[in-house]
């Protein structure tokens, strides 16, 4: 009987411990969205550029795989450590609160990136994004701010992969038209490759804008929802953490005996 009281006054303190510190704990404000692929007309002259390269190199089967490939890259954005915590350490919200000691603000830094959380479905390509911070008005921004981050690191790593790809191709052609290279027989006479006609073609394209969107919204960042410590769940591992400290108790109680 003794052994019951000892572990049921464990599993009361340590449940009152647990509901103690739900309501220490602050509430805090959840804003979310949901995205998928981009359509064809977000991605702004991008794609003809995209096309007509591979166009060009025939392989027009290419051209279908565009919003993947832009997606893909977004989503690898997305889940980069480096690039969450670069966008909190330029951040005013971040700044604000530095207080200048080290181990603190690297605290506060790592609490932050993990405020940024994902979900990716693989069924549906929908990717949802959510912040969690302690003021509604800078979770609604901040989350805003981040997507416009991520969208523009997948565009520059998007077009600084092609104007690569496209500087080579033009090269190329461009090597080849002066010398007259290609020639092909075709029945009973010499068929020339069109060179010069491709690198016309290629000298004819309107440079890269920055209109592409690398995403399409399914749900946009909305009206932050109110996120309160749960009292009841808070008081319960409490008293499992009590329970655990009973039995504790009670080995280390005969042992002595």
């Amino acid at each position: 009987m003794k052994k019951i009281i000892i572990v049921f006054i464990s599993i009361i303190f340590w449940g009152l411990i647990g509901l103690s510190s739900s309501y220490i704990i602050k509430p805090s404000w959840i804003t979310e969205a949901e995205i998928e692929k981009p359509q064809t007309n977000s991605l702004g002259n991008y794609y003809a550029l995209f096309s007509m390269y591979h166009l060009l190199i025939g392989k027009v089967d290419e051209i279908d795989k565009i919003n993947n490939i832009v997606y893909t890259e977004l989503n690898h954005q997305i889940s980069s450590y480096d690039v969450r915590r670069e966008f909190w350490e330029q951040s005013d919200y971040y700044k604000q609160k530095l207080t200048g000691d080290k181990k603190t603000d690297l605290m506060l830094l790592d609490k932050l990136i993990e405020s940024i959380t994902y979900t990716f479905y693989p069924n549906t390509n929908v990717i949802s994004i959510r912040i969690e911070l302690d003021n509604p008005k800078q979770s609604f921004d901040l989350l805003v701010k981040f997507i416009e981050k991520i969208n523009l690191n997948t565009r520059e790593n998007v077009y600084s992969n092609l104007i690569y790809k496209w500087k080579v191709l033009f090269e190329q052609v461009n090597l080849a038209s002066q010398l007259k290279l290609g020639q092909i027989q075709d029945k009973d006479k010499v068929v020339s490759q069109d060179w010069l006609g491709k690198l016309n073609m290629m000298k004819s394209v309107t440079p890269l804008d920055n209109k592409l969107i690398a995403y399409h919204y399914i749900k946009q960042p909305r009206i932050p929802i109110l996120s309160i410590p749960n009292h009841l769940h808070w008081t319960i591992y409490g008293g499992i953490l009590g329970l655990f400290f009973g039995f504790v108790l009670l080995f280390f109680m005969r042992r002595n005996r």
